[in-house]
């Protein structure tokens, strides 16, 4: 490992960001409903804030789950007294093998679903992430509570060796001491933006955002906080050390690794598709831009599906096909999509992973459902959307076909209701087949 400095060593003080209720980091003040609503319905383009529609119909869906809307209440963000400090609401902690061999993940069940999973577990502190966006602690004399919503969902948390203090990462960082009456840090969040604006490059407001991907605990409150995004390849990695005492953070460093950028088999992008934003090729190490030439394949499995594998192991499953176009899911969650004149592409890691995917008759249109739905012009530098998935609105769906004319129909829903809606991808419309009539947006 090679690590070659970028800028000086010094130190900046941080200034905390507002916790007000169009922020990253709501007020523990407000009501449950009132986070949710505020929530769903700002967003930001560019250096404009608006309120995008009510979405009618939407509003009557919860975001719990596929067809289940669980009972257990939202956490008390005041102190408890010592008798209920080891109350979770009805939440269990269940240790699962990872997607990675030998790796292990701490889900966190409710009424036995997976809601989220433990970002950090100390000897007498426990960190979690729920419903995509919340961030819940408890531990000994800390009740638990939610102690935060990320809109981007957050990424990682680390807690200090002496267990005094935690960072939570994702766009941007919050830091807290883990005591009752904790004193809420925020640094570098931006305000509620679809999600669709995180992809690479990301712009306007969002074109200096940092969405840290690692955090570990250094000695003395010391968090070294990193990431690999954005930097246009994957053989380095940016660092960053936060000291909580101080609330200062030191200049970045960069860390290459040149073992991986030595068996890179193209640092650069090709410029025929440098106008392409959902490249896979620049999350990979290899840089590889097609499925032939990272050596990944697909096979028929027995029950008559297509299985996705990465040089021979399997990782996921094909979602849909044509004649010149393939979608589908690796590791769970990401989906992507190959075809003629239309190289690899990463089109989303899709929250709960996806359900089902289709593909208009003309091969013009794709549009995956599961946590809302993806729709993706299948040309280089395509349109591409993302509808139902905010985090406290989501729409779940399980099932699309398409109908021609760039017409799908997508059905789903929960709470033991399942409704059939049409959506056109021309006018990027989503209609009830009742007759109502919406323009979706997150």
């Amino acid at each position: 490992m090679v690590v070659s400095q970028v800028s000086s060593p010094g130190k900046r003080m941080l200034r905390s960001t507002s916790a007000a209720p169009d922020r990253s980091v709501p007020p523990p003040s407000s009501s449950t409903e009132e986070l949710l609503y505020r929530h769903a319905t700002r967003r930001t383009l560019g250096e404009h804030t608006e309120t995008s529609m009510s979405m009618k119909f939407f509003s009557r869906i919860p975001s719990v789950g596929h067809g289940h809307e669980h009972t257990i209440g939202q956490p008390n963000t005041e102190p408890l007294n010592t008798t209920t400090q080891a109350d979770l609401g009805g939440r269990v902690f269940d240790l699962k093998p990872g997607l990675m061999p030998g790796a292990m993940v701490e889900n966190v069940l409710v009424d036995g679903r997976a809601q989220g999973y433990v970002m950090s577990r100390s000897p007498h502190y426990v960190v979690w992430s729920e419903r995509s966006d919340r961030v819940h602690v408890q531990g000994d004399n800390l009740p638990w509570a939610c102690v935060a919503r990320m809109w981007e969902g957050p990424r990682g948390a680390a807690i200090s060796e002496d267990e005094l203090w935690c960072v939570v990462i994702g766009l941007g960082f919050i830091a807290f001491p883990l005591r009752p009456g904790r004193e809420m840090r925020s640094h570098w969040r931006h305000p509620f933006h679809e999600r669709w604006q995180l992809h690479q490059p990301m712009t306007g407001d969002l074109v200096d955002a940092v969405l840290f991907t690692g955090v570990r605990a250094l000695s003395a409150h010391r968090f070294a906080l990193s990431t690999r995004w954005g930097l246009g390849n994957a053989w380095t990695m940016r660092e960053w050390i936060y000291d909580a005492d101080t609330d200062t953070i030191a200049e970045p460093r960069d860390i290459i690794d040149e073992a991986k950028r030595r068996a890179s088999l193209r640092p650069k992008v090709s410029a025929a598709y440098a106008e392409e934003r959902q490249l896979a090729a620049a999350l990979r190490g290899d840089g590889a831009e097609s499925t032939a030439e990272a050596g990944t394949t697909f096979e028929l499995d027995p029950h008559g599906g297509e299985r996705v594998l990465a040089k021979g192991k399997p990782v996921g499953t094909v979602l849909c096909r044509t004649s010149r176009f393939v979608v589908w899911q690796e590791l769970g969650s990401m989906v992507c999509a190959e075809g003629e004149t239309l190289p690899w592409l990463l089109l989303d890691d899709m929250y709960g992973g996806a359900r089902a995917a289709a593909i208009s008759p003309d091969e013009e249109w794709c549009v995956v459902v599961g946590c809302g739905f993806r729709v993706r012009h299948l040309r280089l530098a395509g349109v591409f959307r993302t509808h139902g998935a905010d985090p406290g609105n989501i729409l779940w769906l399980d099932e699309v076909e398409a109908l021609g004319q760039h017409k799908f129909r997508l059905r789903g829903g929960a709470a033991g209701t399942v409704n059939e809606y049409v959506y056109d991808a021309d006018s990027d419309e989503l209609r009830l087949e009742a007759g109502e009539s919406i323009t979706p947006s997150d």
